[in-house]
């Protein structure tokens, strides 16, 4: 089986900047693509997240956009 590497960003709103920084990254290893939502006004917000799984052996489901895929391991 082939696992991919990837770097997971958490990331804070900062007022000073006008804009979300860097808070703490992670090595994880990516497991699959899925869906999540957010309930809104008019309605459900879908949108797709990353299964991933920490070195503690956590695994989270992050954003999407919060990781970035780095080798083949």
């Amino acid at each position: 089986m082939v696992k991919r590497a990837v770097i997971y960003s958490e990331r804070r709103w900062s007022a000073d900047a006008k804009q979300y920084e860097p808070t703490k990254t992670y090595d994880a290893i990516f497991h699959q693509f899925g869906i999540d939502y957010e309930e809104m006004e008019n309605g459900p917000g879908m949108f797709s997240v990353a299964i991933i799984e920490l070195p503690a052996g956590e695994v989270k489901m992050v954003r999407a956009d919060k990781i970035k895929f780095t080798e083949t391991t």
